[in-house]
């Protein structure tokens, strides 16, 4: 929204009206010659008639209105023709007062909506910034308590509506019902939960009605048309489409299919929509709002303001400037001597300089909303072909991926959770002769270098999955990693999410699964090793999935989105029904994180070469040869290198910088679940699997 300090010449000491306080007028430049016992800027969060201050006394505190809802809020500025800002910062980094301090600034700057980030260790959608963020918020001691305690005391002084961001995992922890009824008392309006599983949005959707809370849904690039619109007829407060198939974190460009993919969502809702994920510029910013977005949301690059900037005591006297813009101009107000700030608050310039650039936009002629259509009458939507499944909305119940699998998603990096406990002392039980580790061990003797194909259950069916077993043996397969298929597989590309929305269309599900392998295992001489998202394994019961697959003929288990923290708990499952838990690693991986993983992995340690999804890739990132230097160095089980592996080139450039095994997965679905017949799927199969064996030593 455009910055404008709410202003008033009067000295009156009567509280000014709503209509006053929002109302956009010329800006009073005041200049404090003393040193007020409140922070300046919550006199301007708490929309403060400010009048030049007499020495030695703050200006009077006026409350602000009481925040509506979020749809109402986004309603309002969309009636203007503007575009609502909607900053994003983390809760309790770099600690709870800073925080608090925070939202009453980005309040007063203008914020339409704020979003607040629940800190969690594992915070799969989001990159680099926010990972490190979350990781200092939780080392400062930041709990779902004491943020919502910061907040019953902080939203009654805002203005705008504040939404929370949180992942699955700390929700269920606390119950659903109680989040939600706790989240309704410390006024939140909103919740965005990026990896709640579409399926039980339903259900999730009634609990926080029930708590006058509004369900945030989030749509892709990679969201197929009839999955966008009803995410759109169930989303609450707007539709936000992210913007990127991958995480949270600046990039150089906006993705040229934000335009048309506004221009879809229209077609079929009347909603708001607002942008996110990538967005970090002005120059972003008003390229969004030209699109025609209702809201822009900016996460990153705001968290990153309160981090990379020198730290300051209560005695320290600052000075920061940002832009105010009045109806026809922009003013530079100075704010000097701010006590109490622990942070030197330059996100200031950053804010403002975005909303002046949104809202500058927004006020040019070719920043007016298109026409909106009519969903009803809207024309049917031609989409392009586009992979099946969100790349966001993760899928699991409650976890989101482990730092150690944080290559899944693009510009990640490994972020330290909160002290859990060794998994090194967990006994290892007995293992059949068959067994995972043992295989590979054998072959790491001879001196060559294992063959791990990987292929989706149930695609094009599983009578084709149970002869494909069969037919990768035959071919030379020394273990096969078979995927569950699922319904948001974010940690797969559009190869692999395209094939598991074609199992699930066949009505695969995980008892024909398992039945199929409890008949197929037992003629095979390789181990299968299952791939499965932890929102499956959860729903069933661990302990009850683990049963039904060592019941199967399983021999190991790889979760992607398993937290680290959940490793040894879930591991000790794992023993108990004699599965190997293989954990990943990768590029970004911190080396002492490294060796926690390469002790507690079992059958092998599983190395992502990328930091991004699955899909075949040009070339293999060269990190790939040095990461296996530092993980012999600390482990001698086996190490096996997996996503975006597709030639013989590939095969042979792993096995050469001395990987123990090599895992192909996309280009080997492909083959199978692309061909016109599941025979000629099958024949494709075999002609690639043996050119990929054949290239092994």
């Amino acid at each position: 929204m455009a910055l404008a300090l709410r202003a008033s010449t009067s000295t009156s000491s009567s509280a000014p009206s709503s209509t006053q306080r929002r109302r956009r007028g010329a800006a009073t430049v005041a200049v404090y010659s003393q040193t007020p016992r409140r922070p300046v800027f919550r006199a301007l969060a708490a929309a403060a008639t400010v009048a030049t201050p007499t020495p030695g006394r703050h200006p009077p505190l006026a409350l602000p209105p009481t925040p509506t809802s979020v749809a109402d809020a986004m309603s309002r500025v969309r009636a203007k023709g503007k575009t609502a800002f909607i900053p994003y910062i983390t809760a309790g980094d770099p600690d709870l007062a800073t925080t608090a301090d925070a939202l009453r600034l980005l309040d007063g700057l203008g914020a339409d909506v704020i979003e607040l980030g629940m800190p969690f260790s594992d915070p799969s959608a989001d990159g680099a910034v926010i990972q490190a963020s979350a990781a200092r918020a939780l080392a400062a001691g930041a709990t779902t308590e004491a943020v919502m305690a910061m907040l019953k005391e902080v939203t009654p002084e805002l203005s705008c509506p504040v939404v929370i961001f949180s992942y699955f995992n700390p929700i269920v922890r606390r119950g659903t019902a109680s989040f939600a009824t706790a989240a309704k008392e410390a006024g939140v309006k909103g919740l965005i939960i990026p990896d709640l599983p579409y399926d039980e949005i339903r259900a999730f959707r009634k609990e926080a009605i029930k708590n006058i809370l509004e369900l945030i849904l989030l749509t892709t690039p990679a969201t197929p048309a009839d999955r966008m619109k009803e995410i759109a007829k169930a989303s609450e407060g707007f539709v936000y489409l992210v913007s990127v198939v991958g995480v949270t974190g600046a990039r150089a460009t906006v993705n040229p299919l934000v335009e048309d993919l506004l221009k879809e969502i229209r077609q079929v809702t009347n909603k708001a929509v607002a942008v996110g994920f990538g967005i970090s510029t002005p120059e972003h910013v008003s390229k969004i709002a030209e699109w025609g977005a209702d809201g822009v949301i900016i996460g990153s690059a705001m968290v990153k303001q309160l981090d990379h900037h020198p730290t300051y005591t209560h005695r320290d006297s600052l000075k920061f400037f940002f832009y105010i813009r009045s109806d026809a101009h922009v003013r530079i107000v100075q704010l000097i001597k701010l006590h109490r700030l622990k942070l030197l608050l330059l996100v200031l310039a950053t804010i403002s300089y975005m909303a002046f650039a949104l809202k500058a936009s927004a006020s040019s002629a070719a920043l007016g909303h298109p026409q909106r259509r009519d969903a009803a009458g809207a024309a049917a939507v031609t989409v392009p072909t586009r992979s099946m499944v969100r790349a966001v909305a993760a899928a699991t119940s409650g976890a989101s991926i482990d730092p150690a699998v944080a290559m899944s998603t693009p510009g990640r990096f490994v972020v330290r959770a909160p002290r859990v406990p060794s998994l090194a002392h967990v006994p290892v039980a007995d293992r059949p002769a068959l067994s995972v580790a043992q295989t590979l061990s054998k072959i790491k003797e001879q001196g060559k270098t294992a063959f791990i194909p990987y292929i989706t259950a149930g695609d094009p069916d599983l009578e084709t999955t149970a002869e494909a077993l069969r037919l990768l043996k035959a071919c030379g397969a020394d273990v096969i990693e078979l995927g569950m298929p699922f319904s948001d597989p974010y940690a797969d590309g559009p190869v692999i999410q395209a094939s598991a929305a074609r199992a699930l269309a066949g009505r695969t599900t995980i008892d024909a699964v398992l039945s199929m392998l409890k008949e197929v295992t037992p003629e095979l001489s390789c181990p299968v090793v299952l791939f499965s998202y932890l929102g499956p394994i959860v729903r069933r019961g661990a302990a009850k999935f683990m049963a039904a697959a060592k019941e199967a003929g399983v021999k190991g288990l790889i979760v992607p989105d398993l937290p680290y923290a959940e490793t040894c708990e879930f591991r000790n499952e794992a023993v108990r029904n004699g599965l190997e838990l293989v954990l990943l690693t990768a590029p970004t991986t911190p080396a002492e994180r490294t060796k926690e993983i390469a002790e507690a992995s079992q059958g092998f340690v599983y190395l992502v070469s990328v930091n991004g999804v699955t899909g075949p890739r040009a070339n293999v990132d060269p990190r790939v040869k040095d990461r296996l230097k530092e993980i012999k160095q600390v482990t001698d089980k086996a190490v096996a290198v997996g996503f975006g592996i597709s030639t013989p080139e590939h095969v042979r450039q792993i096995a050469g910088w001395g990987a123990d095994a090599v895992i192909i997965g996309s280009a080997m679905v492909k083959q199978l679940g692309e061909a016109a017949s599941p025979r000629e799927g099958l024949k494709k199969l075999e002609e690639y699997a043996r050119s990929l064996k054949d290239a092994l030593p």
